[in-house]
């Protein structure tokens, strides 16, 4: 296995877990001890608990990125391109987690209701190159163009067409995560 290789795995795992686990069990933690509705009453409202939660996880896991990329012995020459992909598939997988950790009613089962999107954004796009069903479903993904990109930057290709239709794909999943997360907010709201 390559250091390229590495990378992309090491990664992948960040964002799909942690990143994604991280957020849904704070806001789940969170409606489990019942201390929203406090907050709420306390003059916090429900976004600026939300930004918290998200500052906290995607600090986190931005410092795991950069960790990561310094660990595997990567040239820092390619820093600035590799935290701008990582970052904006960091954003859809951390609204993706605080959609499962509204839904979810106690801690326990945010772990459930995770593991099914690990799967989809982390598992397909690793045995994309095994098949070729599997490689058309993560064409869709964000996690798999993250991946692409990684790959040609560290292989020193520019970014072309190609990385153009991966960054628009990434940009779309951020847009339906929004919106997906507005609808389920307003749905579930944060307290219940």
């Amino acid at each position: 296995m390559n250091t390229i290789n590495i990378l992309i795995l090491c990664v992948g795992m960040n964002i799909s877990l942690i990143s994604s686990m991280v957020i849904s069990m704070l806001i789940a933690e969170e409606k489990e001890k019942n201390t929203l509705r406090t907050l709420i009453l306390s003059a916090v409202s429900p976004w600026e608990f939300l930004a918290g939660k998200v500052l906290i996880t995607f600090l986190v896991s931005e410092v795991i990125n950069i960790v990561i990329f310094f660990s595997i012995g990567c040239d820092i020459q390619y820093l600035g391109k590799y935290i701008l992909i990582t970052t904006l598939v960091l954003f859809s997988m951390i609204e993706i987690g605080a959609i499962i950790g509204i839904i979810s009613p106690n801690q326990m089962a945010t772990g459930v209701f995770s593991m099914p999107v690990v799967m989809i954004f982390f598992v397909i796009p690793m045995f994309a190159e095994v098949n070729k069903t599997i490689e058309t479903i993560a064409k869709f993904l964000p996690s798999y163009h993250m991946n692409i990109m990684i790959a040609r930057l560290f292989k020193g290709e520019t970014f072309g067409i190609e990385s153009t239709r991966s960054i628009a794909i990434i940009l779309v999943w951020i847009i339906i995560a929004v919106i997906a997360f507005a609808f389920t907010y307003n749905k579930r709201g944060l307290d219940k």
